[in-house]
């Protein structure tokens, strides 16, 4: 079943251009991701970095972004050789996440924030 989680990185702290703030769900997600909608709020400037991942060690992530336009990105992860380790053109893997979740946004100014829309399917 297709599940939706929102949830706010919070009110940046810091000077401009290198204020940050981080923030997470309040539980634990079990699933495969796939979509994130990201909301800038306030006026980030165009540098602004978005991590989105698991909170414990180690951590998987979901989704890095920079800039400042809203909108959806369709979450795959490149696909790797386990020969090698490099990467196989034209292939990528589901993103799964077993973890509470977190936003970090920086490289923004005071008071910039974001919001996160994930949608996920619950495994069992």
């Amino acid at each position: 079943m297709i599940q939706r989680e929102v949830f706010s990185s919070g009110a940046a702290v810091g000077s401009a251009g290198s204020a940050t703030a981080t923030a997470h769900t309040l539980s634990m997600l079990s699933g495969i991701v796939y979509s994130v909608h990201v909301t800038y709020g306030d006026a980030p400037p165009a540098g602004t970095s978005v991590v989105i991942e698991g909170v414990n060690t180690p951590k998987q992530e979901v989704l890095t972004i920079s800039g400042n336009s809203d909108g959806w990105h369709h979450v795959m992860h490149p696909a790797s050789s386990s020969a090698d380790g490099g990467s196989i053109s034209n292939q990528g893997t589901l993103v799964a996440i077993h973890d509470k979740v977190q936003v970090t946004i920086s490289s923004c100014n005071a008071g910039d924030s974001v919001s996160v829309c994930m949608l996920y399917e619950v495994i069992k």
